[in-house]
């Protein structure tokens, strides 16, 4: 029961597991964070943002990779 968040099992090891309230259609700020880490938890959509502000600001992410031990720590 330790991973069961709202009655949902949120660790799910199949990497096509969709959460049920998960819009696919719209960025998620969240998901736009993890687009720019390099990470596996976002959508084409959330790419799209993240690549949008990468053409916008020079350090292409470096920024978020910096601030996430920071955040993770907190």
């Amino acid at each position: 029961m330790g991973d069961r968040v709202g009655g949902w099992n949120w660790t799910h090891r199949d990497p096509d597991y969709l959460p049920p309230a998960v819009d696919t259609t719209k960025p998620s700020i969240a998901r736009v964070y993890d687009a720019f880490l390099g990470g596996k938890d976002n959508f084409a959509v959330d790419r799209a943002v993240a690549m949008e502000g990468m053409r916008h600001f020079p350090d292409r992410g470096e920024g978020a990779a910096t601030t996430a031990p920071c955040c993770s720590a907190a």
